[in-house]
């Protein structure tokens, strides 16, 4: 198992090694545009509608904003009569 291991990361490692594309001008600048400042804003934005459809199908599936008996909101606080 550890010979295999060893071969699999060697070809990777050659590969990696072979690739024109990784060490030239164009690379470079296009890996500091991709990590750039606003990467987590990027990441934020590309993350946003999954989130927004996720929230539609759980409010849909469970009905809406949970209720107490009496048809409130549920809060913390006890209800006083």
């Amino acid at each position: 198992m550890k010979g295999l291991l060893l071969f699999v990361s060697l070809i990777i490692s050659a590969v990696v090694q072979a690739c024109p594309f990784c060490t030239s001008d164009t690379a470079k600048e296009i890996r500091a545009l991709l990590f750039g400042p606003d990467l987590t804003f990027n990441l934020l934005i590309t993350i946003l509608p999954f989130i927004i459809c996720f929230l539609i199908v759980y409010f849909i599936y469970h009905g809406g904003l949970p209720t107490n008996k009496k048809g409130r909101f549920k809060t913390d606080q006890t209800d006083i009569v």
